[in-house]
Order: C-alpha cells, then structure tokens, then sequence
C-alpha cells in the first residue's frame, strides 16, 4: 500500500495522477499535492534540502596557459615595436635638434661676416671716395699747369717740344718752365686745321697770354 508523502493518504496508482520524487527517497505524491514551493526540479522539499543535492555549477573551464602566453607574446611584442620606433623616433628628433643648432649657429656665423663685410664695405667706399677726390685734386692740379694753344700750323716731322721752346724765348719767357708739349686729338680728313697743342708747365700757369696771341704770327 502506498502513501503519498505529504497527506499521508493511500494513492491509488491506477486511478490518481501522481507525481514520484526524483531524489533518494523516491516518494509518491498526489498530483493536487505537489507544489512549487514542495516540488523544485522534480524533487520533494526533503532531497532538495539534502547536502549535496544543489544542483551543481558549470564547470569553468580552465585557461589555456599556451593561449595566454601567446596572446601575452603577441602583446609585447606590439610593445617592444612601439618602444623600438619612439627610439628611433627620439634619435631623429636628436638629429633634426642637432642640424637645428648647427644651422643656427652657422646662420650667427654668416651674419657676422655679413656685417665686417659691410663694414669693409663702408671702409672701402670712404677710401675710393677720397682716392677720387685726390686723384681730381691732382688732375686740378695738372690742368693748372697745362696751356692748350690752338691754331698752330703743323710742319712736317716737327719737334712741338722745341717749337714752343723757340716761340716762349722770342716772347723773352722763362723757358725753363716748358717741361714738353704735344698735339692732342685725331685729325679730320676733311678739314685742314691744325690739331690743338697742349703745353705743360713745371709749375703753376705761367702766364701765355701773350704766347698765345702771337704764336700764329711769330711761328
């Protein structure tokens, strides 16, 4: 004769539904009799609350070390990629930083000769300007002592030199002021007129008025 564990009442097995515990007691319930809160995973309250009875866990699967190792390798290898080129990279930033400073100080180098340059520069236009001021001076000073005449009539291998000599001592003049005289100029094939006669002097102009006015007559 069989009960059911929770009325305790006879079960008829070929008239009532009924409900078997699936735990170690393997009792017999009414189906009216089972409950949730008395029957959890085809169990009576009494084998679930049994040690041992919970249902137990998934199994975690433990990692795989050669996975991890690898993944982990993999990792710092990227690492020691990046450490490589932020290296290398810091050395092209030395470099460019060291032609940076050498050009900087080649450009204070150029600067500076750029500037004695110019201050010779300056020096030199100061020194030609009175190189030219004194070479003008001199030519003054030439000019002064240089008498052109003009319309003197050429003769054939003529001795200016001694021509002008021979005019200044029939003009009773001091002689020995001519130091030479020349015609300067190119002639003209068109015209016959004489070219210009330069006289120097070994000083200051002597006065030719008179030479220069009579020479055409007395020559």
């Amino acid at each position: 004769m069989v009960k059911c564990k929770k009325c305790n009442k006879v079960v008829s097995l070929a008239k009532d539904e009924t409900s078997k515990c699936k735990g170690s007691c393997e009792a017999i319930f009414h189906k009216k009799c089972v409950t949730r809160t008395t029957f959890k995973n085809e169990k009576c309250e009494d084998c679930v609350s049994l040690p041992g009875s919970q249902p137990s866990s998934p199994s975690v699967e433990e990692p795989d070390i050669a996975m991890t190792l690898a993944a982990m390798n993999r990792k710092m290898d990227v690492v020691y990629k990046m450490e490589k080129k932020l290296s290398e990279l810091a050395e092209l930033v030395d470099f460019v930083s060291e032609k940076y400073d050498n050009l900087m100080e080649y450009q204070k180098s150029m600067e500076t000769k750029m500037k004695s340059l110019q201050n010779m520069n300056s020096y030199l236009e100061r020194c030609n300007k009175s190189l030219e001021e004194r070479v003008n001076e001199l030519e003054d000073k030439e000019k002064e002592k240089k008498v052109e005449i003009a319309g003197l009539e050429r003769k054939e291998k003529e001795d200016m030199t001694k021509v002008i000599v021979q005019i200044a001592d029939k003009l009773q003049m001091d002689v020995s002021q001519i130091e030479s005289a020349e015609r300067v100029g190119r002639e003209k094939p068109d015209t016959n007129k004489p070219l210009p006669v330069i006289v120097t002097l070994r000083t200051k102009k002597v006065l030719l008025k008179t030479m220069v006015a009579k020479c055409a007559n007395t020559y």
